[in-house]
């Protein structure tokens, strides 16, 4: 008898404790069963051959065998469902447990990691989360921004040290006076659809791209976009850019049919790309990928990945008083136990004092506040309500920068509220309320508004934020130095934020830097632009992330990407 039925009935010998010899009649038995004394023999014989239990049984009128369960049927159930799941027959698993979605997730969990299936390399993770559209023209989370990396590739990629390599692109030249750029492409590159990727494609992408809002400030000075021929693309600028090029391996510059930027696709099935993995469905449950058969580069050695969607034991609950008086001792302590490798992550989580709210906060208000909300203080008020989260202070927008400050202010004497926007993001959720405890101490009641990271995106894309505040995070990818200017440059909530004043101050700078600097060098000459943001009290850095390397452990010899996922190109197996 299959598993999956006969544990029914060993969830009747309920009665009987587990690993405890029970003396019973084999009557007794059958009765509980609902069988005959000869089935339930045969029944007791199939479940001691999967060792469930063991059964002694004795001959002669009366005559007592002897029953010992060795495990509970829970314990049978999971394991059941684990060997479906290694099966990938999830279904089933489910049924088994009997639709038992927590401990479903906690099985799959406790499964993930990479194995082999009808000849094919198949990965499995979980996450906390649902993913949002994967679209690159997106405000896109960092776990997004890892997945838009897998299903997309760009004109060129660029390392974390500046240095540029061919992707689609495989060869690019700047005009003598860097206004003019030509890339010529790969032959026979082809979109997850079939449909081919040549010039005119990324003509009529490139002035779809110009026209966003979050495209407008980096491609202010592109002229126009000509391919002469199918295998050529020229760039024509106003201004001179020495490393053009580089801004071109951005995320945001993925290379995707036109269609999905000018029309409005809210399907996710309908994602098509241009990188190593197709998209096989996104939903509420799983996001799958599988490896693209016809990509231009190297063929994934992973044929397919699964990530499930398994709620986080926080469950996403907002920081909040109420929430952290209900954390019993054993979970705070296990919170504060570091059960996972972690690292600073390059980006920033920052405050951003808004230029254009309802009513500016006085310079010296601001100066003020940039010194009593300083990571420290706060991280001080988060260690105290016992929050799960790994932060550290924060003294410049990206840890590899020097140490900078405003100047102190004082407190001015009329200062009694202040409003903070945020979007739906744990950290910014626990920052926001670490920055409304502290203000309390003086008497400054905090409004702390949370949209949709949609909502938010709409409003930085239209009529701007209202709040003194907004928290972001300013987010860095594997092309670290154009990662780092582009931030700057184009982040849509940061611009927002800046009145014409320091738009034009950001923009002549940045220009200056691009017409001069290549990509190799852009980050030491970021830093002093950064160092204005911070002394002008026009942003203040607040922390850096600990990365989670979640799982560094699972996959031995595979590199841990920036986003702090593994490398999943690279998973492989000897066997």
């Amino acid at each position: 008898m299959k598993p999956v039925k006969l544990v029914r009935f060993f969830a009747r010998l309920e009665p009987y404790a587990v690993h405890e010899e029970n003396a019973v009649l084999l009557d007794e038995v059958s009765e509980l069963l609902y069988t005959t004394t000869r089935y339930a023999r045969t029944l007791l014989g199939d479940m001691q051959k999967n060792d469930w239990l063991q059964w002694t049984p004795k001959t002669g009128r009366n005559q007592r065998s002897i029953l010992k369960k060795l495990y509970s049927e829970a314990d049978i159930r999971r394991q059941i469902a684990l060997d479906f799941i290694s099966q990938k027959q999830f279904e089933e698993a489910l049924e088994v447990l009997q639709d038992n979605q927590q401990l479903f997730g906690e099985l799959l969990k406790q499964s993930s990691g990479a194995g082999l299936y009808n000849g094919q390399l198949h990965v499995q993770l979980t996450y906390n989360r649902t993913f949002g559209a994967l679209y690159p023209h997106n405000i896109l989370r960092n776990s997004e921004r890892f997945f838009v990396r897998q299903l997309y590739s760009c004109l060129v990629k660029q390392d974390a040290k500046g240095n540029i390599s061919p992707d689609i692109a495989h060869h690019w030249q700047m005009s003598e006076d860097g206004k003019q750029w030509s890339l010529y492409l790969r032959p026979k590159v082809q979109f997850h659809d079939g449909s081919p990727i040549h010039g005119q494609a990324i003509v009529e992408l490139f002035n779809a791209y110009r026209k966003l809002p979050g495209y407008k400030k980096d491609l202010s000075h592109l002229l126009r976009v000509e391919s002469p021929q199918s295998r050529v693309v020229r760039f024509y600028l106003s201004t001179e850019d020495v490393d053009f090029v580089s801004k071109l391996s951005d995320v945001k510059y993925s290379i995707q049919p036109v269609n999905q930027v000018t029309k409005s696709i809210t399907k996710q099935k309908d994602v098509i790309g241009s990188g190593p993995f197709t998209l096989l469905e996104q939903s509420d449950k799983w996001l799958k990928l599988r490896a693209y058969e016809a990509f231009h580069g190297y063929r994934s050695l992973t044929d397919e990945l699964t990530v499930w969607h398994v709620q986080s034991e926080n469950g996403g609950n907002s920081y909040s008083h109420k929430m952290l008086s209900q954390q019993t001792e054993d979970d705070a302590k296990s919170a504060a136990a570091p059960t996972k490798q972690l690292c600073v992550e390059d980006g920033c989580l920052l405050a951003v004092f808004n230029q254009n709210a309802s009513k500016e906060l006085p310079t010296e208000t601001r100066r003020w506040l940039a010194h009593v909300i300083q990571g420290e203080a706060l991280w001080q008020d988060i260690e105290k309500n016992k929050v799960p989260i790994n932060l550290v202070a924060a003294d410049n927008f990206y840890p590899f920068w020097k140490p900078w400050e405003c100047v102190a202010g004082t407190k001015p004497t009329a200062f009694r509220g202040l409003s903070i926007l945020i979007y739906n993001h744990f950290g910014l959720r626990v920052c926001a309320q670490a920055i409304s405890n502290v203000l309390a101490k003086y008497d400054i009641e905090v409004d702390i508004e949370e949209v949709p990271i949609e909502t938010y995106a709409k409003r930085a894309k239209g009529d701007g934020f209202t709040q003194d505040i907004v928290l972001m995070n300013l987010l860095l990818d594997d092309n670290l130095p154009t990662s780092a200017l582009l931030a700057f440059q184009s982040d849509i909530a940061l611009r927002s934020c800046m009145n014409d004043k320091t738009s034009q101050w950001l923009d002549s700078n940045l220009t200056a830097l691009c017409s001069k600097v290549q990509s190799t060098h852009y980050l030491e000459r970021l830093e002093p632009i950064g160092n204005y943001l911070i002394s002008e009290v026009i942003a203040k850095p607040l922390f850096h992330h600990m990365q989670s390397m979640s799982f560094q452990d699972m996959f031995h010899g595979v590199d841990m990407t920036p986003w702090g996922w593994p490398d999943i190109q690279q998973i492989w197996l000897e066997d």
